[in-house]
This record gives structure tokens, sequence and C-alpha cells, in this order.
């Protein structure tokens, strides 16, 4: 005869009311189960436990109305905000647990979190407080090691005159996947967790005891790569459960909580993404608006774009904000942009490129300034240009980008028509320029006023507390063809920005005077379409900085091979090619690749996306 032996379930014990507080980390995405959830899960195994604070639910998707173009304020003026969205867990999470609360919120620094969370502690009255703070705080300059433990002692002490007995667990500042220029995120993380280490005893109280959570340690991601990550940071799936199981460790082992060891599993939910359907554009007044729809699954969306019959793409890259849509101000009348868009998953996962959508601009944007200047004054660049005009301008933006840091963002800074300083920049480095208008423009959305900013002009670069460089020196010239020659010359001493090339006919009777080839970053340059031959021609070079220029030697090609000095090579005389990649920005973009690298920087944002924040430093005069 067989038996049977019933096994009793466990015995469910009080277990208390947990806060935990952290930043996106600990917020999760639309979709994310959460490590928040995976912790409740196993104390739910043994315990009664309430999960709570101010939030609900994950972070959710950015709306479309975030990409709409809106121009860097001045001081003073209201910033524009976009709204809260409450995005949901992953499917199979449990009901009772998504309509707990938390304090993990998408952005979040300790040297912010230490002003809230006394009324935080005081209205729920937490038994635990887990806290998961700190990379904000590193990542974005917001305070070294040494503030950030400041910080984190104050957020203690404000805790605990919430609620003097409150048990405190501190976990320590992940690492996250190395992105170049920012040796000083790997160093100071490392330091600061060292410094939260041996720092913490000094807080310890009796009736409010705390202790160290080890979460790096269990975090599998490093400055060599994150398996545990989704984006070399964020936890997927596998680095959820690590998190927890960290948290899961210190209250088994050092709060005596009688429950299983916290087991991993070995296969871990994926998320499998789709191409977006749905792919739409509209030609607005203010530029080119695509939109697709939304995928559940999605970690975000990278976007393409082209001018019909394009090979190349002029531009890809992230989506960034986040959200499902993306706005293009960057366009020219009558042009045909091409857009395409995939789904992004974790890590490297994507989809396939949707097909294809295409639109033909009409927008109602104002052309940049001309004559912009830009020169070196003390710890900024001072500019000045011609006012726009035919337009109703509201104000005009200087966007300054540092080209000597590496993953340096940019600056955009709003003026007046027609002169701005610009300071606060680093003595030294070389900052890339442009210059944008904004014009007052009804909404083609809301039918509301708004302020709308087209396409950028250049300026010349400028290194920032230099003066006037040295002329060039070794300028050569090579005819490649009869009317093709290239430039050489050796790098300008002292505080060159760049180059500047100059031509002039030097036929007999047909003598023309010294004109703007171009200018270049390079010490090399060509150009093309000499007629009626490059030795009828002289060309000039000189270093600047801004419009601070040096003397310029100058170069005569020889006859090419082939031809006498009187011969002339068919086509037409009054043609020149010009071979900047900075010049003549708004005929000429299909092809710029400085403004390329700025539309990039500003729209398709890796870095941004991964660090949780927008990358403009948008700033005022």
């Amino acid at each position: 005869m067989g038996w049977s032996c019933d096994v009793a379930p466990p015995v469910i014990q009080p277990g208390g009311k947990f806060l935990i507080v952290g930043d996106s980390i600990t917020h999760g995405m639309t979709g994310d189960w959460t490590w928040r959830y995976r912790l409740w899960s196993w104390l739910k195994q043994n315990y009664d436990v309430t999960f709570l604070g101010p939030y609900r639910g994950t972070h959710g998707q950015t709306p479309r109305s975030a990409v709409y173009p809106t121009p860097p304020k001045f001081p003073g003026e209201a910033t524009t905000t976009t709204p809260d969205i409450q995005g949901p867990y992953a499917g199979a999470v449990s009901s009772e647990f998504s309509l707990s609360g938390h304090g993990g919120y998408w952005g979040r620094q300790a040297a912010q979190v230490r002003y809230d969370i006394k009324g935080w502690v005081a209205a729920y009255q937490p038994q635990y407080l887990l806290i998961l703070l700190g990379f904000n705080d590193l990542g974005w300059f917001v305070s070294g090691p040494e503030g950030l433990i400041g910080n984190m002692g104050a957020l203690v002490q404000a805790a605990r005159e919430g609620k003097p007995d409150v048990k405190i667990l501190i976990g320590n500042v992940v690492d996250r996947e190395f992105i170049e220029g920012r040796q000083d995120l790997v160093d100071n993380t490392a330091r600061y967790n060292q410094l939260l280490k041996t720092t913490m005893p000094n807080w310890f109280r009796w009736e409010s005891p705390l202790t160290y959570v080890d979460v790096n340690s269990n975090y599998n991601c490093r400055p060599g790569g994150c398996p545990d990550g989704y984006d070399g940071l964020h936890p997927n799936a596998l680095g959820e459960w690590h998190i927890a199981e960290a948290f899961a460790r210190s209250l088994r082992n050092d709060w005596g909580f009688a429950a299983s060891t916290f087991s991993v599993p070995a296969a871990i939910d994926g998320r499998v993404v789709n191409p977006p359907g749905g792919l739409s554009c509209t030609a607005n007044q203010e530029g080119n608006y695509v939109f697709w729809d939304a995928d559940s699954q999605a970690r975000g969306y990278e976007i393409r774009t082209r001018i019909q019959g394009m090979t190349d793409w002029w531009s890809s890259g992230a989506v960034y904000p986040s959200t499902t849509a993306s706005f293009s101000s960057w366009v020219l009348e009558g042009q045909t942009w091409e857009y395409q868009v995939l789904t992004k998953g974790n890590a490297q996962d994507r989809s396939a490129w949707s097909g294809s959508v295409f639109c033909t601009a009409h927008p109602k944007t104002a052309p940049p300034p001309t004559e912009i200047t830009s020169a070196p004054s003390g710890d900024g660049i001072q500019f000045n240009w011609k006012a726009v005009a035919g337009y109703n301008v509201n104000r005009y933006s200087i966007i300054v980008w540092d080209r000597d840091t590496e993953g340096a963002f940019f600056n955009m800074v709003a003026a007046n028509c027609c002169g701005a300083f610009v300071g606060g920049l680093v003595a030294g480095h070389r900052y890339s320029i442009w210059m944008i208008t904004h014009v007052n423009m009804v909404s083609s959305w809301t039918g509301a006023a708004e302020i709308v900013g087209g396409i950028p002009g250049g300026a010349r670069e400028v290194i920032v507390g230099g003066g006037v460089p040295l002329a060039v020196t070794g300028l050569k010239v090579v005819n490649t063809e009869p009317t093709t020659i290239k430039l050489s010359w050796n790098i300008a001493t002292g505080a060159s920005a760049g180059y500047a090339i100059y031509y002039r006919s030097i036929r007999a009777g047909a003598e023309t005077a010294q004109a703007l080839a171009g200018t270049t970053t390079s010490t090399t340059y060509e150009i093309g379409f000499l007629w009626p031959g490059t030795w009828y021609y002289e060309f000039c070079v000189s270093a600047y900085n801004g419009n601070l220029e040096s003397a310029k030697p100058c170069v005569v090609p020889p006859v090419y091979p082939g031809f006498r000095k009187r011969d002339f090579a068919g086509g037409n005389s009054t043609t020149i090619l010009n071979g900047t990649a900075v010049a003549n920005v708004t005929v000429s973009m299909a092809d710029n690749m400085a403004l390329r690298e700025l539309f990039n920087s500003m729209y398709h944002n890796e870095t941004a996306l991964t660090m949780g924040v927008a990358p403009a430093r948008n700033t005022t005069l």
C-alpha cells in the first residue's frame, strides 16, 4: 500500500512594511519585472510584507509630445516639462504587487532624495528602508565620492527624523559598461563604494541599525561588459534577480529573515521585438513628423534618415527622447526625406528595419543668421551676427560643442540679436559652433503659440583662451587633374582651431579678387572644377581661431603635364567646387559631416538614453 504525506504550507509571519528608494535601476521601465518584485516574491513565501511609497508601477513611455521642437530658455522663463507616465510591469507580475508603492524614480539622485525622505518615512512609517542611489550623482557630475557620502549621510539622518527606529539597508553604486572619456565614473564608483563601507559604521544607531549591501559585486555589470544590463547599465531580467539577491542575502544574514536561500533561475525571460508597425510621416510647418505604433517589449527605437535618392543614410541612431515619434526640423523646402525605424530589445537585440515612409518637407522655419563671427574672449567666446530679416524672429540659439572632451554633450544657449558671450568654457579646448533662428509660430498640433527653430548655420571653430595663430608653413599644391588640386601644409602652431582656404584667378584679363573657398580642420584640402586650368589660380591658406586669422602664405600650381601655360582645359571657368565640410550648410546638408555629427549628438544620443537624462546642457545668457 502506498503512503502519502501532506506538506504543511509555511507559516506566514508578520514581515513589516518596506520602503525602497532608488533611481531608474529601481524604478524599471514598461514591461520590466523589476528587482523590487523579485524581492517581494521571495519575502511573500514566508512573510506578510507590504511595499509602499509615493510611486506606482514603472517608468512609462515618454509621450510623443516630448519630441516637439522647443528653444532654449532665457532666465525666468518657465521650463518645458513632459508629463510623467506610469508604465505597467511585465504581464505575469502579481496584481497585488502591481498596486504596491515604492520610492524609485528615473534620474533620481541622493542629492534630491535627502530632502524628500523625511516626509516619506514619516508618512509611510516603514520598518525597513532600502536605498539604492548614487549612480546619477556620480554619473552626471552632481557630486564626487565625498559629496555623495555627505548626501547619503544626510539622507540617513533625515529618514531617522521621520521614524527614529527605522532599519536601513544601503546598497552601493553599481558599475556600468565603459563610456569613452568617463574613466572618472569608474574611479569615482570604486572610491565611493569604499568610502560608504568604511563610513557607515559611524552612522550606526542602536535604535536604528543599518547595513551595507554589496549590490555591485552581485550585479554582473563592469566597464568591460554588462551581461546583467540591457543597455550597459539598467537591469535586464537576469540583472533584476541579482540585485534582489543582494538585498535578500542581507535580510536573511543580517536581519534574521528566516526564508529560504534566494535562488536565481537558470532560464530567464527575454524580450522578443518586432519591426514597428504603423509608420507614418506628415509634413508640417515645423518640419517632418514621423510616428509609429508602440511595441510593448521595446527598450527603445532607432531611426535612420536620408534624402530620397541617396545611397547612404544621413543619420542613424537611437530615438531621443525614447518614444514612438521623431520630429525633423532640420529640413529644407522641397526636400523629400526617407525614414525607417527598428525596435530595440535587450543589449544588441534589434528587430529588422521597418519599410520606408517618405515626406516632402514644407517648413516655415527661418534660415540661420549670416555673417556669424566668433572670437575667444576670457573663459568663453564672443559672438556677433547679422539679423535674419523677413521672419517673426523670437530669439536665436548658440550651440557650442567641446571637441576635445570625449563624450562631451553640447551646450545650447538662448540669445537676442545680434551679439552674445558664452562663458564657462574650458581653456585650450576647441569648440565647434552653430546658430539657429527661432521664430514665433502657431503649432500645427495644438494651435497654440510656439517658438520653433530651423536648420543650424555653422561658424568658425574657436580655441578658448587662445589668440591669433601663427601662419601655416610648408604649403604645397599638387595637381591631381588638369582642373583639380590638392593643398597640404604643416599643422599650425599656437591656437589654431582650423584653416581657411582662399583662391583667386590670376589669368591675364580675367583676374579676380581673393575669395574664400572654404574652411577645414584638416591639413589637406581639395578643390575641383578649376577651369580653364589649375595654373590660372592662386591659392592661400590661413590659420584661424574663430575670426582671428593669421597671415596667408600663397601658392600657384605648376602647369599640368601635357599642357602649356596658355592652354585651356575645357569647362566653365566661373565654377569652383567648395570642398569644406562646414561651409554652406543650408545647401549641402546631405554631405555635411559636421552637421550630421551634431544632429546625432542632439537627437540620437545613446549615452543620454542609458544614463537617463537629456544630453543638452541648456543654459541661458
